[in-house]
């Protein structure tokens, strides 16, 4: 039997019993459904979601779809956390690589993250941050993804950042996905805000940006996107909802332990959801313990037993080398990306270097092919 969250994404799911098409209607709606969802894809050249055992209405048997080294559901893709505001145009040397198939363009306006607000005590609404040129030019045919935060804007503001995103700075690559975040990490009033506006969050915006589709108001074209932290939530039930509500990709944050973020996957899995949606699993790039301390509390993953063992297996004595910390983070990374090629039913890696240090990283572990698709 299909999981319930999968029956619910299926074309049957948009009518009621009641008048459910019957016969050649059904079929000739099926056919729709099914040729809009193959069409709809953020790499160029991926295709048709299946199963290694060939079973694609109930997603993978467990040990099948996450096999290690099986074959993939989809052509795997990279992305790019791209540099805004003061940093714009740190990592323009990663993109002009051509091995991003899309860039992400984060919405961490610089008064929201130092916790700015007015008089009333109501989180400031600044614009969408473009990529404004700065070397986008020549790879304009590659795709960009834009964040809009929930929590940062008012309702008719975050409509209409829904539709202006589809046209950007006439210099920034095509638009080809949104990605909704909640923006709670970013505001110190978010608590309050949340209060104010208990129903305006990534769920909200899910649903608005799906209704804006039906209605035209937003491209067909464009992916549904939102976020998951495998490393705080113990099941799927949370991405099951975000599918529910209109997500076609989800961006995970980084696995710092790598038992709870299998744990997650499994859980995903087991509710056929990795049939359903794409999953691009973040890469933070870390470049030491210190680094190492800000992802996890970025993650909200501090404190938490698997992620202090693994900061704990990557602590240098205090009479080591920078060189010895640096091999020691490189190899972490290299072994996380291989863990990550080796699992069924992932769509690809979103890279998130967000200092100099990550960049230069990256960088190198492009060019010695440690950083790659896994059919390249």
């Amino acid at each position: 039997m299909a999981a319930p969250y999968l029956q619910r994404t299926s074309w049957r799911y948009m009518f009621p019993p009641s008048s459910r098409p019957h016969g050649c209607h059904a079929q000739a709606i099926g056919a729709i459904w099914t040729a809009r969802v193959a069409l709809r894809s953020l790499a160029s050249d991926a295709h048709t979601p299946h199963c290694h055992n060939g079973n694609q209405a109930k997603g993978c048997d467990n040990e099948t779809n996450l096999k290690q080294g099986a074959k993939p559901l989809r052509a795997f893709m990279l992305t790019l956390e791209r540099s805004i505001g003061k940093r714009a145009g740190l990592d323009n040397e990663l993109w002009a690589t051509g091995l991003f198939d899309a860039g992400v363009v984060p919405d961490l306006p610089v008064d929201a993250h130092k916790g700015a607000v007015d008089k009333e005590d109501h989180p400031k609404e600044p614009q969408l941050q473009w990529l404004v040129g700065r070397g986008q030019g020549a790879h304009t045919q590659r795709g960009r993804i834009q964040s809009v935060a929930a929590q940062m804007r008012s309702e008719s503001t975050l409509r209409s950042l829904l539709q202006s995103a589809q046209s950007g700075c006439s210099e920034d690559p095509p638009l080809t996905g949104i990605l909704v975040v909640s923006g709670t990490g970013h505001l110190k009033s978010a608590a309050a805000d949340q209060a104010r506006h208990p129903s305006r969050d990534s769920f909200w915006l899910l649903k608005e940006a799906r209704s804006m589709q039906e209605q035209g108001l937003l491209s067909s074209a464009v992916r549904i996107c939102a976020v998951e932290n495998p490393l705080v939530e113990t099941s799927a039930d949370r991405l099951a909802r975000k599918v529910d509500c209109g997500a076609e990709v989800i961006f995970t944050q980084p696995p710092l332990a790598w038992q709870p973020f299998e744990h997650w996957l499994n859980d995903a899995d087991k509710l056929g959801l990795l049939g359903t949606v794409q999953v691009v699993v973040g890469l933070p790039m870390v470049t030491s313990s210190q680094n190492f301390s800000f992802w996890s509390k970025l993650c909200e993953a501090d404190g938490l037993a698997a992620v202090e063992e693994t900061a704990a297996k990557l602590s240098c004595t205090g009479d080591a080398q920078p060189e010895a910390e640096a091999d020691l983070f490189l190899k972490w990374n290299r072994d996380l990306i291989s863990k990550v090629q080796s699992l069924n039913g992932i769509a690809g890696m979103h890279v998130m270097p967000l200092s100099k240090e990550a960049h230069r990283m990256t960088m190198s572990m492009l060019a010695d092919g440690s950083l790659k698709k896994p059919d390249m």
